[in-house]
């Protein structure tokens, strides 16, 4: 997660297949405002205020944790956290507009976690959240640590620590203001300027969702499973780098993530406003052999899913236990990239900017 992938690419031919050029016509006629406005209206937006009121939420609980340490109040705080994490999934693939300007998804979800930096800042009662050395020392996966690296008994001793109680309070906060101001964005002028941006270049709306949605995609396939499994370490397997190590909720957040990329191609959010990538691909004719390219693509995506559910433990133990399945859940991820990161955005006229080094 602390790295981001990326490859520059035309529409070339891959493996030997290809998909056919599309129809310049038919893109030029496809309501792409349309397109974006579902996008916006019934995902983005809802999305970030489900974030923004758990987020609000988890604040309140922490504060009654900080003043009360309680085996309720962990509890009740414990579960905030879940819903506000799950809530940060479906915001992840949305990381263009306000989100970029507040470098949202640095802040909130860099993992792992440094817990010699936390516990330093712990000690001192001083610190800056926004600062850079302190970027893996926040968000998510920080609460993470603090909440679920012991046993009850010794988090609620922990939570009398006066300095504790504040960097507790000082991470939701931060989460809390982030996503409350990137909601207010949304609300107050981004929504505008997105759904009018509805070229193909790297600023119109099209571009940067087909950017981030990839971007995202890869986030999840190298850095929640790949480099635990050991794809960048020549096999040697680290699982305590996945994500929502120390709450054992990788998987849930994973499966949380890839269903909010799935709706997006999809666009089947609200009852009988159905408009995403895959009826944009449907209108120019996309194809991949012998059918549409939307289906190929969904037909793969529901793949790795399905791979991934079947791990049935969170990642880290699913690594160490059922290696062989992990290992086939990363593959079916993989030949996923393919599709949505070279066949898709050629198809829509979309260029790929985003940087990274993985080689896919």
């Amino acid at each position: 997660m602390k790295k981001i992938s990326a490859i520059s690419l035309a529409c070339i031919f891959l493996l030997g297949v290809s998909c056919t050029p599309q129809e310049e016509n038919d893109s030029n006629t496809f309501d792409r405002k349309a397109l974006l406005d579902n996008i916006a209206t019934e995902l983005i937006i809802p999305n970030y205020e489900q974030l923004a009121s758990t987020s609000a939420e988890l604040t309140v609980q922490a504060e009654l944790l900080a003043s009360t340490p309680s085996a309720e109040n962990l509890a009740a705080t414990k579960q905030a956290f879940t819903n506000a994490y799950t809530a940060w999934q479906a915001c992840s693939s949305f990381e263009f507009g306000p989100a970029a300007t507040a470098i949202m998804k640095s802040l909130l979800n860099t993992y792992p976690t440094d817990v010699a930096q936390i516990q330093a800042n712990i000690e001192s009662g001083s610190f800056n959240l926004n600062q850079v050395s302190n970027i893996d020392a926040s968000g998510f996966p920080a609460l993470d640590y603090l909440l679920y690296h012991a046993d009850e008994a010794t988090v609620l001793t922990e939570m009398q620590n006066t300095n504790t109680n504040a960097y507790l309070l000082a991470i939701c906060e931060q989460i809390e203001s982030i996503s409350a101001a990137t909601l207010q964005a949304w609300k107050s002028g981004y929504y505008d300027t997105f759904v009018n941006a509805t070229g193909t270049d790297v600023g119109s709306g099209l571009g940067m969702l087909v950017n981030e949605l990839n971007r995202d995609f890869e986030l999840i396939k190298n850095f929640k499973v790949g480099v635990p499994l050991g794809k960048r370490s020549l096999g040697e397997i680290f699982p305590e780098k996945v994500e929502a190590y120390y709450s054992k909720k990788s998987l849930d957040m994973a499966l949380s993530n890839l269903q909010t990329i799935r709706l997006i191609i999809t666009g089947d959010i609200a009852d009988g406003n159905q408009i995403g990538l895959a009826e944009h691909l449907d209108a120019v004719n996309a194809r991949y052999n012998e059918q549409l390219l939307s289906e190929a693509i969904l037909q793969q995506l529901d793949k790795g899913i399905e791979a991934m559910e079947a791990l049935n433990s969170p990642i880290d133990e699913a690594i160490v236990e059922q290696f062989a399945a992990t290992e086939t859940a990363y593959n079916e991820l993989q030949s996923t990239v393919t599709l949505l990161k070279v066949d898709m955005p050629s198809q829509l006229a979309v260029l790929i900017t985003y940087q990274d080094n993985d080689g896919d």
